[in-house]
């Protein structure tokens, strides 16, 4: 079970809806990462919707990455 599949089996939809809630997929965040990473000289990344870290599990080693979430 994934942990999106484990946070949407416990946590209702209608509390998602309220967030926003969209989980994107490791496969996505991966080539995104990958993406944005090859193009740039920074090793700082910050992602304004951190949710369940899918972006953050496939940063590059040695990136210093932050993010938020509105949900508690």
């Amino acid at each position: 079970m994934t942990r999106a599949e484990g946070y949407t089996a416990f946590v209702g939809y209608e509390h998602r809806k309220k967030y926003a809630q969209f989980f994107t997929p490791a496969a996505i965040a991966k080539f995104m990462v990958e993406w944005v990473a090859k193009g740039s000289s920074s090793k700082s990344v910050f992602d304004p919707a951190f949710g369940l870290g899918a972006f953050f599990e496939n940063a590059p080693k040695g990136c210093e990455f932050s993010g938020c979430v509105v949900d508690p």
